[in-house]
């Protein structure tokens, strides 16, 4: 007759219970990461400033860059998120939303489009994992 014998289940069993409620960990792991998605936008925002048109303009974005804010964790169907958005309006009135609508896709008298969410995320997925990993790393230690 076989023998089957096991060690350590009950060590396994013990980590699953205590992960079985990961809402918490997953809540810090998206309010680590959000920060690194605000800065990298800011940053995007004011290089895309910097370039000049085929007219030579500018782009003025110091209140749409100063406007920059990420939400606390939230959660929908999908999972943890957090929006990194623009905010509030400058001191002439106009939403700073609009503003980066204008500056991502152009404008229909001539601005030309200066995409800053796409290269954003492509830049933060790879910080965002690691540190979003640490976290688990870290909570899961405890």
């Amino acid at each position: 007759m076989a023998r089957f014998e096991t060690n350590g289940i009950d060590e396994i069993e013990k980590e699953l219970k205590r992960l079985e409620n990961i809402d918490p960990i997953a809540q810090k792991m998206v309010n680590a990461a959000a920060p690194i998605v605000e800065d990298n936008l800011k940053k995007n925002i004011r290089q895309a400033a910097n370039r000049r048109s085929p007219a030579g303009k500018k782009y003025s974005v110091g209140a749409l860059e100063r406007s920059i804010r990420a939400t606390k964790a939230k959660v929908n169907a999908y999972g943890y998120f957090s929006v990194v958005r623009p905010t509030g309006v400058d001191a002439k009135g106009v939403r700073n939303a609009e503003k980066m609508a204008y500056l991502e896709y152009g404008t229909s008298k001539g601005q030309e489009a200066r995409p800053v969410m796409a290269k954003t995320m492509n830049e933060s997925a790879s910080e965002c994992l690691t540190v979003m990993q640490e976290v688990f790393n870290a909570e899961t230690e405890k």
